[in-house]
């Protein structure tokens, strides 16, 4: 079962983001979240837009640790792309 845990707003190099995270659990043992953002950001650098971050884990602390790392690897957006899946 899915369910929104947590929503919140970032911004990436000054490019405002939403975040939604969620719970998702077949029973109270096996649990995982993860994060989906409204935009996707390409970086001057990379050869398109970055569509599929890893932003799962098996803790809370470990998806915003994965949504971390993506956030760091922007240095400058050359594009940004709304989630159709938002």
């Amino acid at each position: 079962m899915k369910s929104l845990f947590f929503e919140c707003s970032i911004e990436i190099c000054k490019i405002p983001v939403k975040v939604k995270f969620y719970k998702e659990s077949e029973d109270d043992v096996h649990v995982r979240f993860y994060g989906k953002l409204s935009h996707f950001l390409k970086s001057k650098d990379d050869a398109d837009v970055y569509r599929n971050p890893n932003t799962y884990g098996e803790t809370m602390e470990a998806c915003i640790f994965n949504l971390k790392l993506y956030i760091q690897r922007f240095k400058d957006v050359d594009k940004v792309e709304a989630n159709p899946h938002f």
